[in-house]
């Protein structure tokens, strides 16, 4: 099917993945697939992956440096074509942005629940080495953000104990069996004056 653009011509991008976001959305409601023909600081124009059609998006920066889409031609008409591994579903760009939507995934995540979730919520089938590099990248995302957030705690005990001096503070944690200097996190526990008193 062709659903209205979400385009016009003339529109204003705050910078290329916002554009390419788009795009990719656009791709998969109506199942179409496109590739980038050229791209480069100053403009990207995204075309047609079947070369006998004309659907394409062109977009450059303008004389205020503002990324601005120039030429638009929404009709496709390759709906219908067997599909590949190279459809936008099936892109690490698409994955990585919408299976967080629907499902958190953790170290117990399987491939089957990324590929089941997509399917129900979206009606499209992905490829399931996809959905694997997918649930890979997601989980490693997820274990560097836990140990950035971790890497804080110290600091921010500190903050508190400046600000209120009567703060009872403790951080927990213990080394690693084959490395003993990687401290990992087990549990911090902070206990407010107030509270102290309650128990004098």
């Amino acid at each position: 099917m062709n659903t209205p653009s979400p385009f016009q011509v003339n529109d204003l991008f705050r910078d290329w993945s916002v554009l390419r976001s788009q795009i990719e959305e656009w791709a998969v409601k109506d199942r179409f697939a496109f590739k980038v023909q050229i791209k480069d600081s100053q403009q990207a124009d995204y075309i047609c992956r079947t070369p006998e059609y004309q659907w394409r998006v062109f977009a450059s920066h303008n004389r205020n440096k503002e990324i601005q889409l120039k030429i638009l031609n929404e009709r496709h008409t390759c709906i219908g074509r067997a599909s590949t591994i190279r459809e936008v579903h099936n892109s690490q760009s698409w994955l990585r942005r919408k299976v967080p939507e629907h499902l958190f995934v953790t170290r117990d995540t399987t491939t089957r629940q990324i590929i089941d979730i997509l399917q129900l919520n979206y009606g499209i089938t992905v490829n399931t080495e996809a959905a694997r590099l997918a649930r890979a990248s997601l989980v490693n995302d997820r274990i560097e953000h836990q140990q950035e957030q971790f890497l804080k705690i110290p600091a921010y005990l500190e903050l508190l104990r400046e600000r209120n001096p009567w703060i009872h503070t403790s951080l927990h944690t213990v080394g690693s069996e084959h490395n003993p200097e990687a401290q990992h996190f087990q549990h911090v526990f902070i206990c407010p004056a107030e509270s102290q008193l309650s128990f004098i």
